[in-house]
């Protein structure tokens, strides 16, 4: 459990510093790729709605810190999203790498 939290903890710094620095000036046809949504949707649905809410909102936490925007929009829309994909847990195949990689391409589509 302490190796979850301490890999959880330093693989959101990365995504963060990533996030807010490297991804904030590329875009692919004008669209900014978004690190943080994946990364909640890929723990939410290897682990289930618990854990991904609140992954959502430590990592949504992080990020309205960083970015200096409204205090609790990203938090709330993390949590929001943790809670909707990993509803989702039980009812998919989540051992196949495919089925992950799809729902994460749906959910950054929409």
């Amino acid at each position: 459990m302490k190796i979850r939290v301490a890999l959880y903890i330093s693989l959101a710094l990365i995504i963060i510093v990533l996030q807010t620095t490297l991804l904030e000036y590329l875009t692919v046809s004008g669209v900014k790729p978004n690190l943080v949504i994946i990364f909640i949707v890929c723990s939410a649905l290897l682990n289930g709605s618990l854990e991904g809410a609140i992954t959502g909102i430590a990592i949504g936490l992080a990020i309205d810190m960083v970015s200096g925007k409204l205090l609790g929009f990203n938090s709330l829309l993390g949590m929001y999203t943790g809670i909707a994909v990993g509803s989702l847990n039980k009812r998919i195949y989540k051992e196949n790498v495919l089925v992950i990689m799809v729902a994460v391409f749906l959910v950054t589509i929409i």
